[in-house]
């Protein structure tokens, strides 16, 4: 069934209790039960100048890359364990000016979450989009690399309106990542769907009664509460 049809079904006549929640992360955190814990760290970064093309350099205590972004391409690279990745204009955060003035180069610190899934290891790097953000709501960008195999690491790009580690985990305990999307209307509802790993893609998760786990909140003075759709509690 098609999401969209989904949720207008499941949004028709409906009647929930009220419960506030203070954002999307602690109607998260409240509804779901993750069984993975994820190890969260913010990096910290240096800038280098080489030839007008700015590179910053992020460290935390486990991990290190390099971010950079092509000018006049908004093409953005990541260096991680010695090997590039193209992963296109949804890289971190990136300052349009930067393309004729490198000096006005401005980057947020990246957020970086670690953890394993049955024996899988994922590292996601995830910030702000400027670019995104010129068109569109505030999105947050998760670059999820599997790096198991450091000679085979996978990648997978993500975005929500809003979120943090709160939106990555085995939510349904499949032992499978899992990725929470949350896409803020122009209303102030936001329409928050499971999404799931297979086949080395992220698709909207279906469980056995082929149940699309999705829902919407709406924005108040009080808080979020939950308009309608199908979720875990």
């Amino acid at each position: 069934m098609n999401l969209l049809v989904f949720i207008n079904f499941l949004c028709i006549g409906v009647l929930l209790p009220t419960t506030y929640y203070t954002g999307s992360c602690d109607f998260i955190a409240k509804t779901t039960k993750n069984a993975i814990v994820i190890n969260t760290q913010k990096s910290e970064y240096t800038s280098i100048v080489q030839n007008n093309l700015t590179k910053f350099y992020h460290t935390t205590s486990t991990f290190k890359f390099v971010h950079y972004t092509l000018p006049h391409e908004r093409t953005g690279i990541i260096a991680l364990l010695d090997k590039e990745y193209t992963i296109g204009k949804d890289c971190l955060n990136y300052n349009p000016l930067s393309a004729h003035y490198p000096s006005d180069i401005s980057e947020d610190n990246a957020e970086v979450y670690n953890f394993i899934i049955a024996n899988k290891h994922y590292v996601v790097i995830s910030a702000f989009s400027s670019l995104v953000a010129e068109q569109k709501d505030d999105v947050i960008i998760f670059n999820i690399f599997e790096v198991t195999n450091p000679d085979d690491v996978k990648y997978y790009m993500m975005r929500s309106t809003n979120g943090a580690s709160c939106n990555i985990g085995d939510f349904n305990n499949d032992g499978v990542l899992d990725f929470i999307s949350a896409k803020k209307a122009w209303n102030n509802e936001y329409t928050l769907t499971l999404y799931t790993l297979r086949n080395n893609d992220f698709v909207v998760y279906e469980d056995s009664h082929n149940w699309i786990y999705s829902t919407i909140l709406t924005e108040t003075e009080e808080g979020f509460s939950v308009l309608c759709g199908h979720w875990f509690n």
